[in-house]
């Protein structure tokens, strides 16, 4: 799952493994099929670097959060917080 020049601040599983979701120095979070190591869907934006990102307990939903004090939820079906 590399991301060439980017800072990996977390990383999380989804409930069922098959996912995963990367907080990232540049302002995003990024979810990763696991088995095949591809991104899966654009970036999940913020305006300054993602410190943490993790998974619902269904997997439906991410949510992230930076240092600007805001968290955002993100819906997987859509991409949208």
């Amino acid at each position: 799952m590399p991301i060439e020049g980017v800072a990996v601040r977390s990383a999380a599983f989804s409930p069922d493994g098959r996912r995963a979701v990367t907080a990232n120095q540049d302002g995003t979070a990024r979810i990763w099929d696991v088995e095949s190591g591809k991104e899966i869907g654009p970036p999940l934006t913020h305006d300054g670097p993602v410190q943490a990102a993790t998974f619902s307990p269904d997997g439906t939903f991410v949510v992230t959060a930076g240092p600007d004090a805001v968290a955002r939820v993100w819906d997987l079906s859509t991409s949208a917080s």
